[in-house]
Protein backbone atom coordinates (compact mmCIF):
# COMPACT_ATOMS: atom_id res chain seq x y z
CA UNK A 1 0.00 0.00 0.00
CA UNK A 2 1.44 3.39 -1.19
CA UNK A 3 2.89 5.14 1.96
CA UNK A 4 0.62 8.33 1.59
CA UNK A 5 -2.54 5.64 1.65
CA UNK A 6 -1.15 4.32 5.33
CA UNK A 7 -0.97 8.20 6.19
CA UNK A 8 -4.56 8.82 5.52
CA UNK A 9 -5.31 5.75 7.54
CA UNK A 10 -3.95 7.10 10.41
CA UNK A 11 -5.13 10.57 10.11
CA UNK A 12 -9.04 8.75 10.11
CA UNK A 13 -8.12 7.27 12.87
CA UNK A 14 -7.01 3.25 12.16
CA UNK A 15 -4.25 2.59 14.45
CA UNK A 16 -3.48 -1.11 13.33
CA UNK A 17 -3.37 -2.87 10.33
CA UNK A 18 -2.91 -6.90 9.37
CA UNK A 19 -0.36 -8.12 7.65
CA UNK A 20 -0.92 -11.26 6.19
CA UNK A 21 1.56 -14.12 4.85
CA UNK A 22 3.10 -13.20 1.57
CA UNK A 23 2.82 -15.48 -1.64
CA UNK A 24 4.23 -14.77 -5.16
CA UNK A 25 0.99 -13.65 -6.23
CA UNK A 26 1.01 -11.02 -3.69
CA UNK A 27 4.61 -9.69 -4.68
CA UNK A 28 3.23 -9.70 -8.02
CA UNK A 29 1.31 -7.50 -7.08
CA UNK A 30 3.30 -5.08 -5.61
CA UNK A 31 5.57 -5.50 -8.54
CA UNK A 32 8.10 -7.08 -6.54
CA UNK A 33 8.69 -10.42 -8.50
CA UNK A 34 7.28 -11.78 -12.11
CA UNK A 35 6.67 -14.96 -12.80
CA UNK A 36 7.60 -17.06 -15.73
CA UNK A 37 6.77 -20.14 -17.19
CA UNK A 38 9.73 -22.33 -18.64
CA UNK A 39 8.48 -21.01 -21.83
CA UNK A 40 7.86 -17.33 -21.32
CA UNK A 41 11.74 -17.60 -19.84
CA UNK A 42 12.74 -19.05 -22.71
CA UNK A 43 11.62 -16.79 -24.64
CA UNK A 44 12.83 -13.67 -22.82
CA UNK A 45 16.48 -14.69 -24.43
CA UNK A 46 14.99 -15.90 -27.83
CA UNK A 47 15.13 -19.63 -27.29
CA UNK A 48 12.99 -22.87 -26.74
CA UNK A 49 12.24 -24.05 -23.73
CA UNK A 50 14.07 -27.48 -22.74
CA UNK A 51 11.26 -30.10 -23.62
CA UNK A 52 9.53 -31.18 -19.92
CA UNK A 53 10.71 -28.18 -17.93
CA UNK A 54 7.05 -27.26 -15.55
CA UNK A 55 9.27 -25.44 -13.66
CA UNK A 56 8.32 -21.51 -12.26
CA UNK A 57 10.83 -18.59 -13.07
CA UNK A 58 10.64 -15.75 -10.89
CA UNK A 59 12.20 -12.67 -11.63
CA UNK A 60 12.59 -9.86 -9.05
CA UNK A 61 11.94 -6.43 -10.93
CA UNK A 62 13.08 -4.20 -8.22
CA UNK A 63 16.64 -3.92 -7.44
CA UNK A 64 16.09 -1.54 -4.10
CA UNK A 65 13.29 -4.28 -2.97
CA UNK A 66 15.30 -8.00 -4.37
CA UNK A 67 17.46 -7.93 -0.95
CA UNK A 68 14.03 -8.22 0.90
CA UNK A 69 11.88 -9.95 -1.09
CA UNK A 70 14.44 -12.84 -2.07
CA UNK A 71 15.44 -14.27 0.94
CA UNK A 72 12.13 -14.92 2.03
CA UNK A 73 10.62 -16.79 -1.06
CA UNK A 74 14.00 -19.00 -1.02
CA UNK A 75 13.49 -19.64 2.62
CA UNK A 76 9.94 -20.40 1.97
CA UNK A 77 10.46 -23.21 -1.09
CA UNK A 78 13.90 -24.20 0.72
CA UNK A 79 12.10 -25.29 3.85
CA UNK A 80 9.14 -27.05 1.84
CA UNK A 81 12.10 -28.86 0.44
CA UNK A 82 11.16 -27.44 -2.83
CA UNK A 83 14.41 -27.02 -5.15
CA UNK A 84 15.82 -23.29 -5.73
CA UNK A 85 18.43 -22.16 -8.35
CA UNK A 86 19.73 -19.13 -9.03
CA UNK A 87 18.24 -17.67 -12.94
CA UNK A 88 19.14 -14.69 -14.45
CA UNK A 89 17.53 -12.58 -18.00
CA UNK A 90 17.73 -9.57 -19.81
CA UNK A 91 20.52 -8.58 -17.03
CA UNK A 92 18.02 -9.09 -13.99
CA UNK A 93 18.21 -11.48 -11.24
CA UNK A 94 15.76 -14.35 -10.26
CA UNK A 95 14.92 -18.11 -9.34
CA UNK A 96 13.87 -21.05 -10.81
CA UNK A 97 11.59 -22.91 -8.34
CA UNK A 98 11.64 -26.76 -9.07
CA UNK A 99 7.71 -26.75 -8.92
CA UNK A 100 5.09 -25.33 -11.12
CA UNK A 101 3.25 -21.73 -11.36
CA UNK A 102 -0.20 -23.23 -10.28
CA UNK A 103 1.77 -25.01 -7.25
CA UNK A 104 4.48 -22.18 -6.20
CA UNK A 105 1.70 -19.09 -6.79
CA UNK A 106 -0.15 -19.62 -3.38
CA UNK A 107 2.50 -21.33 -1.59
CA UNK A 108 2.72 -19.27 2.09
CA UNK A 109 5.71 -17.38 3.32
CA UNK A 110 6.54 -14.87 5.50
CA UNK A 111 4.80 -11.73 6.11
CA UNK A 112 6.05 -9.24 3.63
CA UNK A 113 8.97 -7.07 5.92
CA UNK A 114 8.89 -4.07 3.70
CA UNK A 115 4.98 -3.86 4.33
CA UNK A 116 5.34 -4.23 7.95
CA UNK A 117 8.41 -1.71 7.84
CA UNK A 118 5.56 0.68 6.37
CA UNK A 119 3.05 0.29 8.77
CA UNK A 120 5.26 0.79 11.13
CA UNK A 121 6.81 4.01 9.82
CA UNK A 122 3.36 5.23 9.37
CA UNK A 123 2.56 5.14 13.14
CA UNK A 124 0.54 2.24 13.28
CA UNK A 125 0.29 -1.00 15.00
CA UNK A 126 1.82 -3.99 12.87
CA UNK A 127 -0.70 -7.20 13.40
CA UNK A 128 1.02 -10.24 11.76
CA UNK A 129 -1.17 -12.80 10.79
CA UNK A 130 0.13 -16.08 10.27
CA UNK A 131 -1.39 -19.59 9.57
CA UNK A 132 -0.76 -23.30 10.19
CA UNK A 133 -0.43 -24.11 6.41
CA UNK A 134 3.62 -23.03 6.63
CA UNK A 135 4.96 -26.67 6.90
CA UNK A 136 6.92 -28.20 7.81
CA UNK A 137 7.74 -26.58 11.23
CA UNK A 138 10.89 -25.08 12.37
CA UNK A 139 11.42 -23.63 15.84
CA UNK A 140 14.53 -21.52 14.45
CA UNK A 141 12.14 -20.09 11.69
CA UNK A 142 9.56 -19.07 13.80
CA UNK A 143 11.30 -17.61 16.86
CA UNK A 144 13.43 -15.51 13.56
CA UNK A 145 9.94 -14.16 12.28
CA UNK A 146 9.11 -13.32 16.42
CA UNK A 147 12.18 -11.18 16.07
CA UNK A 148 11.26 -9.38 13.00
CA UNK A 149 7.73 -9.23 14.06
CA UNK A 150 9.00 -7.69 17.77
CA UNK A 151 11.44 -4.88 15.47
CA UNK A 152 8.94 -3.32 13.96
CA UNK A 153 6.90 -3.06 17.10
CA UNK A 154 4.32 -6.01 16.38
CA UNK A 155 2.82 -7.12 20.18
CA UNK A 156 0.29 -9.10 18.46
CA UNK A 157 -0.69 -12.04 15.99
CA UNK A 158 -3.71 -13.25 14.77
CA UNK A 159 -3.26 -16.95 14.04
CA UNK A 160 -5.90 -18.44 11.14
CA UNK A 161 -6.24 -21.96 10.14
CA UNK A 162 -7.48 -25.00 12.42
CA UNK A 163 -3.83 -25.87 14.15
CA UNK A 164 -1.62 -22.95 16.28
CA UNK A 165 1.51 -22.20 14.25
CA UNK A 166 4.09 -25.21 14.78
CA UNK A 167 1.54 -27.05 17.47
CA UNK A 168 -0.66 -29.66 15.43
CA UNK A 169 3.00 -30.36 13.89
CA UNK A 170 4.79 -30.76 16.56
CA UNK A 171 2.04 -32.28 19.42
CA UNK A 172 3.51 -29.73 21.80
CA UNK A 173 1.38 -26.80 23.16
CA UNK A 174 3.88 -24.69 25.10
CA UNK A 175 6.54 -25.11 21.88
CA UNK A 176 5.42 -21.44 20.54
CA UNK A 177 5.05 -20.43 24.27
CA UNK A 178 8.68 -20.94 24.77
CA UNK A 179 9.47 -19.19 21.64
CA UNK A 180 7.34 -16.24 22.48
CA UNK A 181 9.26 -16.10 26.39
CA UNK A 182 12.45 -16.19 24.27
CA UNK A 183 11.80 -13.27 22.41
CA UNK A 184 10.34 -11.10 25.54
CA UNK A 185 7.04 -11.73 24.76
CA UNK A 186 4.38 -13.67 26.18
CA UNK A 187 0.62 -15.49 24.20
CA UNK A 188 -2.41 -15.15 25.77
CA UNK A 189 -5.81 -16.92 25.38
CA UNK A 190 -8.30 -15.43 23.29
CA UNK A 191 -11.63 -16.81 22.26
CA UNK A 192 -10.53 -17.75 18.75
CA UNK A 193 -7.36 -17.48 18.44
CA UNK A 194 -4.33 -17.01 20.43
CA UNK A 195 -2.08 -13.08 20.46
CA UNK A 196 1.28 -12.63 21.22
CA UNK A 197 1.77 -9.91 23.47
CA UNK A 198 4.65 -7.54 24.11
CA UNK A 199 5.22 -3.89 24.88
CA UNK A 200 4.52 -2.90 27.85
CA UNK A 201 3.53 -6.32 29.24
CA UNK A 202 7.06 -7.95 28.20
CA UNK A 203 8.11 -7.13 31.36
CA UNK A 204 5.87 -9.74 32.82
CA UNK A 205 6.03 -13.02 33.31
CA UNK A 206 6.04 -15.02 30.04
CA UNK A 207 4.34 -18.25 28.98
CA UNK A 208 1.77 -20.02 27.53
CA UNK A 209 -1.74 -21.25 27.87
CA UNK A 210 -2.48 -24.82 27.51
Amino acid sequence: MPRNSLKKLKDAGVNAMAVFESNLDELGLTGDVTMYTAQQAAQLEGELSAPGDNRTYVMFNKADTESAIRPIVEDAFKQAGVSVASWSAKGRDGIVLGVGPDDARLRPMEPNPLAMQAIHDAGLMVVPRISDRTQPYDAARVSDWLAKFKAVGATRIIFDGGGRHGIQQSGRPAEFGRLCQAAQGRWIRRRRHREFEGAAAWHGRAGPEA
